[in-house]
């Protein structure tokens, strides 16, 4: 509580140095019109543009996103994301840092943010005291769970020196990130008659390519003699070191996935020793098989949607436009697929 209240009067010793600014109060402006603002800031007036103003917002948003350009969903995240430089609120940092050190009278054992602070009170605010975020845009759209990854990284270095706001706007950048590009309802059209474009052997292909964008060690079996296995995914993570056992399913929602499918699924786990087993259709599922895969935890059900998920968190959000190349990297010597977007 204290550190709060030393934060908040910080803020308020901020804005009272902020005298050359007007505050542009936009609590009450419309989505579209608080966007025009961010686009083309007013001369000499500040506004919240480093988070959504308001939860109402944010909800507006996230509920319209996929009809945005792609230009307005990076306008946001680079102001959102924290940038590289420094603030009001580094100076009166530095000088409390200045005080507490020479209160004790040592430096040593100094956290990397308090030497960034230093090197800034030096130079006369010349260094930057944030190294920013600005980079994990260039992950997008290709990468969502590194970009995502990465945001939480540097939240658990620094939550304990942003302001509400800046931490507020890493929270709305994520779910920038979730909703355009794993989520992705602006492409899951388009997406979806890829997939289910895809022939039983292209579908094989594309688990193995997706579970090995995931980490995992991966073979796909030959068209015979499989054992019941499509794809061997393999983890082989210190401490959490285990074998996937992958079948997919290019069956229609007409011919759900049922009982008999999920014993033999556990069947080929028992034969292989593995620690889990996943099904992949580009169907469904009946009820009984649903209800079978609750009741072990060794069963994981991966339908249409959780297949076109796993594919936008781990592949990129526009795998769908490199399907080829995905399948075809991994068929060749069961390389490393890419990934990345490679024009």
């Amino acid at each position: 509580m204290r550190k709060q209240q030393l934060r908040s009067n910080e803020g308020i010793a901020i804005a009272n140095m902020v005298v050359d600014e007007e505050i542009l109060e936009v609590k009450d402006t419309s989505l579209d019109e608080w966007l025009e603002l961010v686009r083309s800031p007013p001369t000499g007036k500040i506004f919240v543009r480093n988070m959504f103003p308001t939860k109402a917002h944010r909800q507006e948003w996230m509920r319209t996103a996929h009809n945005r350009p792609e230009n307005d969903v990076k306008l946001l995240l680079r102001h959102f994301l924290v940038s590289t430089g420094s603030n009001l609120m580094d100076r009166l940092d530095a000088k409390f840092l200045i005080s507490r050190i020479r209160e004790r009278g040592s430096a040593d054992d100094l956290r990397e943010h308090d030497r960034r602070l230093l090197r800034y009170a030096m130079s006369g605010g010349e260094y930057p005291v944030w190294e920013g975020l600005g980079w994990v845009i260039d992950l997008l759209p290709q990468q969502p769970r590194v970009a995502l990854n990465a945001i939480d990284a540097f939240f658990q270095a620094y939550y304990d020196r942003l302001t509400d706001n800046y931490l507020s706007g890493l929270f709305d950048a994520q779910a920038i990130i979730r909703n355009r590009y794993i989520e992705s309802s602006h492409t899951a059209d388009h997406a979806t008659r890829v997939l289910l474009g895809l022939n039983w052997r292209e579908l094989e292909w594309l688990c193995g390519a997706v579970f090995e964008c995931m980490g995992f060690q991966v073979v796909v079996t030959s068209q015979s003699d499989d054992d019941g296995v499509d794809v061997f995914a393999a983890n082989q993570t210190v401490g959490n070191k285990g074998l996937v056992v992958i079948q997919a399913k290019k069956w229609r929602d007409s011919n759900p996935v049922g009982k008999r499918d999920v014993r033999e699924l556990l069947g080929t786990i028992n034969l292989h020793k593995a620690t889990k087993g996943v099904l992949a259709t580009s169907g469904r599922y009946e009820a009984g098989a649903l209800k079978m895969a609750e009741a072990d935890a060794r069963i994981e059900l991966l339908d249409r949607q959780s297949i076109l998920q796993l594919l936008n968190e781990h592949c990129g959000a526009d795998w769908f436009t490199r399907v080829d190349r995905l399948i075809t990297s991994i068929k060749v010597g069961q390389g490393e697929p890419q990934c990345q977007y490679n024009p």
